[in-house]
């Protein structure tokens, strides 16, 4: 599935506003005289929106990176933990300037990180210049996935190749991740073994490729000629 243009909208607010943190003029003092003071007090209504955090708590919205990680838990469980946690170190890492324990560069560094990383997941891979359809990116993706079922998103990236998000977008992808829902629950198996029911979900033929050789086979000229990457 894709992600709904509201979501898309609230991933691309959390990141620009993460941007513009990181890139701020006026920064914090190096030891605040109190948290709220500090590198990680001026983080919070980043993380959170502004307004909600003037609002009572009884009557507070879901802060903005919650709908983040809600929105790609329900997309992709791996991907929405990832982000989790580099939210949870981007936290770690402004207390520890507020303590005098890290350079302000280095929070200021991560944030612009995570801030990229956001909108290229908004922008579904495109940001990275994805040069593969997703079509045949799938079919590769499938293909791994039977090998190895273990195999990561960062693994498929690097093997297909292909941008992280454009493999979150991957129906063979998706599926995998539906069937570890469905599997281990949220717990994070060591190994998954190759099951005749993950190879139904995953398909066992190749109808992508078969019509992709069949129209390049053709030779019609009025069809733009699709480039075939061959399996090795």
């Amino acid at each position: 599935m894709r992600l709904p243009p509201d979501k898309i909208e609230t991933i691309k607010q959390l990141g620009k506003a993460l941007q513009d943190w990181s890139g701020q003029k006026s920064h914090p003092p190096s030891i605040p005289s109190s948290a709220k003071d500090g590198w990680y007090g001026s983080l919070i209504p980043v993380l959170t929106g502004s307004d909600s955090v003037k609002t009572p708590t009884s009557k507070r919205p879901p802060a903005i990176y919650e709908e983040v990680l809600d929105c790609l838990d329900s997309f992709d469980f791996e991907l929405a933990e990832r982000v989790k946690k580099q939210i949870e170190i981007l936290q770690e890492r402004a207390h520890e300037v507020d303590n005098g324990q890290r350079e302000p560069i280095v929070v200021r560094n991560y944030a612009a990180k995570i801030a990229k990383e956001l909108e290229t997941i908004a922008n579904g891979g495109q940001a990275s210049g994805d040069k593969i359809t997703k079509e045949e990116a799938n079919i590769q993706a499938r293909k791994l996935i039977k090998e190895n079922p273990s195999i990561t998103a960062r693994q498929l990236v690097k093997k297909i190749p292909c941008s992280l998000g454009l493999v979150s977008q991957l129906p063979a992808w998706k599926a995998l991740q539906e069937y570890k829902k469905k599997t281990f629950g949220g717990k994070k198996p060591k190994m998954i073994p190759l099951t005749k029911e993950l190879e139904y979900i995953l398909g066992t033929k190749d109808e992508q490729l078969n019509q992709l050789i069949v129209e390049q086979a053709e030779g019609d000229k009025e069809k733009p000629r699709l480039y075939i990457r061959k399996h090795t």
